[in-house]
């Protein structure tokens, strides 16, 4: 058995036996000591670290009776040979990161948006100890806020401060995903995925945001090229790469919940491999499951302290009826259709020309990558189609971003489609001895024009700075200024104004009634018309919009109106 190994086990092992829960539970929060739910997640926690080496050990003396025989692999086609890294490639790929970097860091410290707040003044204020004993739901993005709550410790609460986590993990993912393209895709195809991301409105705009989706990106494009290195192995006695694997998607996990997702997809790809050569002897196919193992079983070793909590919030969160536009698939379409409406030159003819060329792109190379191996495609783009299909039967929140998680392999099949699309216009002379140089021309014009649109992602999140100067000029001293929704908090927390927060009809009657004009500042119409229905209908039937602020976040617009007399 090997010393390192077994050293981590016996420490591992060790922890589980000495720690004494209760006084962990005391040091991170005195006078909880005796709290079931922490207590049960310190019994759990412990556990778990036993289980940990437990498991090491047994992993450890399985493989020194294992003799090195090769043997068949689950996936024996779709991956490239592995080539080195030349000097072209490597300075190129560096280029795309200084420039990604670059483009995220340019108005990072723009105003906040309404879920940012949120995050500084909900997750990010609390002492860490709390911080770690504690799960609020979806919206807490447990690693992202530790990360978040460090730089602001460091830097201060700026906005750019609090983003600084969510810019460096999006210029990591744009290496993870070149990592995982090298294992699927010639390497112009390779450059030009990293390149039309780093040049892309979503993944600026992800990558400026102080949440969790950019880290998310990063650890299960990570996670996915493990588990693609997984399934080619053919040596049952290397389980280094299925410790690599739990222990990114784990992160990724830890970073925002929904990587289940990416998960269940890479469980389901595997089970579909092992079905199909269940006649064939020898085949390598359990160092895929120890992964998946050893992925489920870290993070509910991160998530151990706060495990009753973050069950009891997500089957709430499944069980809410909650009526909301936004659960609807239709809403989703027309998001991203209204999103490409607005910012498209040329208006809806321009948009719809541009989803008819897009889907014959996105259909030709997804029929590349069948082709170069069905797993290969489940892997890429598995997690975004079980995320779109889960979120669709449970009627939960469909918001575009959850599908981001699926962007590198999304470029990747953009790639491929344009890549195919030129070798069938120019197969024939005297086009087909251009075939090379049209390529990479389509794919350099292709990353130029996704370009384009990133100027689009440093315009205001929620322009809440324009409302309040708007009001403030033009309301009379003796005029209410009121605030609804979500931009309560924001108002209060970032511009520190005393506009009370209305949640009823007669609370907005009673100041009405009291003064000559009333202003009513509120964010995000469809969640408030969802939330406080009545209170909506109110607005809706006796106040005029005075304008109306866009954002590039989701329900981004603040509106500021005026009570009708």
């Amino acid at each position: 058995m090997r010393r390192a190994p077994f050293v981590v086990a016996l420490l591992l092992l060790a922890a589980a036996v000495l720690l004494p829960g209760r006084a962990l539970i005391e040091a991170l929060r005195p006078g909880l000591g005796d709290d079931p739910s922490l207590r049960g997640g310190a019994l759990l926690l412990k556990a778990l670290l036993g289980f940990h080496g437990a498991l090491l050990l047994s992993v450890e003396a399985l493989r020194s009776r294992l003799l090195p025989v090769p043997r068949s692999a689950l996936l024996e086609r779709g991956l490239r040979s592995r080539e080195p890294v030349g000097a072209g490639e490597a300075v190129a790929l560096c280029g795309l990161l200084l420039l990604a970097t670059a483009v995220r860091f340019h108005a990072l410290d723009q105003g906040l948006w309404v879920g940012e707040v949120d995050v500084l003044v909900h997750h990010l204020r609390r002492p860490l100890p709390e911080l770690l004993t504690t799960y609020d739901g979806p919206a807490r993005h447990q690693l992202y806020a530790l990360l978040a709550r460090a730089s602001v410790v460091a830097f201060g609460e700026q906005p750019w401060a609090l983003r600084l986590p969510a810019a460096i993990l999006g210029v990591a993912s744009l290496f993870a995903v070149w990592r995982l393209a090298r294992l699927i895709a010639p390497r112009r195809e390779v450059l030009f995925a990293v390149g039309v991301l780093a040049l892309s409105y979503q993944h600026v705009w992800t990558s400026q945001d102080a949440q969790g989706y950019s880290g998310l990106l990063l650890f299960a494009t990570l996670g996915s090229e493990a588990f693609l290195r997984l399934l080619a192995a053919r040596d049952p006695r290397r389980s280094a790469p299925a410790w690599g694997y739990g222990a990114a998607m784990a992160l990724a996990l830890w970073v925002h919940i929904g990587a289940v997702f990416v998960l269940l997809a890479h469980a389901l790809v595997w089970l579909a491999l092992v079905w199909r050569t269940r006649r064939r002897m020898g085949v390598a196919r359990w160092l895929p499951a120890l992964g998946l193992l050893l992925a489920a079983s870290l993070a509910l070793t991160l998530y151990a302290l706060v495990l009753d909590p973050l069950i009891a919030t997500t089957v709430h969160a499944l069980r809410d009826d909650m009526a909301g536009a936004w659960r609807s698939p239709a809403w989703l379409a027309g998001r991203v259709l209204g999103g490409l409406t607005t910012f498209a030159p040329g208006g809806p003819s321009a948009v719809l020309a541009f989803l008819v060329l897009a889907a014959a792109v996105v259909a030709l190379g997804l029929a590349s990558y069948a082709r170069q191996g069905w797993a290969v495609l489940g892997v890429l783009l598995g997690g975004a189609l079980v995320v779109l299909l889960a979120m669709a039967t449970l009627r939960q929140h469909l918001w575009p971003r959850l599908l981001f998680v699926g962007a590198g392999g999304f470029a990747l099949v953009v790639g491929r489609g344009l890549v195919e699309w030129v070798r069938l216009f120019a197969r024939s002379p005297p086009l087909s001895a251009w075939v090379a140089p049209l390529e990479r021309a389509v794919l350099v014009l292709t990353c130029l024009v996704s370009a384009a649109s990133v100027p689009l992602a440093w315009l205001p999140k929620q322009d809440f700075a324009g409302a309040v100067a708007l009001v403030e000029e033009r309301a009379a001293p003796q005029d209410a200024i009121l605030s609804a929704g979500r931009a309560s908090l924001a108002l209060g927390e970032l511009f520190e104004r005393a506009w009370p927060a209305v949640e009823t009809v007669e609370q907005l009657q009673g100041i009405e009634d009291a003064h000559p004009r009333t202003w009513l500042v509120l964010s995000g119409p469809i969640r408030l018309r969802s939330t406080h229905a009545a209170l909506w209908d109110h607005v809706e039937a006796d106040y005029d919009p005075v304008a109306v602020f866009p954002g590039t976040a989701s329900e981004g617009e603040v509106v500021v109106l005026l009570h009708r007399r």
